[in-house]
């Protein structure tokens, strides 16, 4: 894949954009006995829990570029050799892990 901006490979995108209006397609089919868009009315529920969701990684992304830049600055101000830098590097590692598990879930449910 080809990542820029946090993005993804446009192929990917279109691809499950459209199995996503696929299988949209097949849950709008009204199947034998069962009322018009039933299915779609049950799984409202879902979609809204999804939504919460991705509010919720999106706030996490905030928050970890909000500790990446403060990372970045304190470390400007400490002196090469200072016991802080290795303390930093490992927040900055951890922030970088957690960004990609966010992305990760930005994936999901895209």
């Amino acid at each position: 894949r080809v990542w820029e901006g946090g993005g993804e490979a446009a192929g990917d995108r279109v691809g499950r954009a459209g199995a996503r209006a696929g299988v949209l397609a097949f849950l709008a089919t009204p199947r034998p006995g069962a009322a018009p868009g039933a299915l779609l009315v049950a799984l409202a529920p879902l979609d809204v829990a999804l939504g919460r969701v991705r509010r919720v990684a999106h706030e996490l992304n905030n928050l970890l570029m909000t500790i990446l830049t403060l990372g970045d600055l304190v470390r400007s101000e400490l002196p090469a050799g200072s016991d802080g830098v290795a303390d930093l590097e490992e927040i900055r590692a951890a922030a970088h892990r957690a960004g990609e598990l966010v992305r990760d879930l930005h994936h999901l449910l895209d």
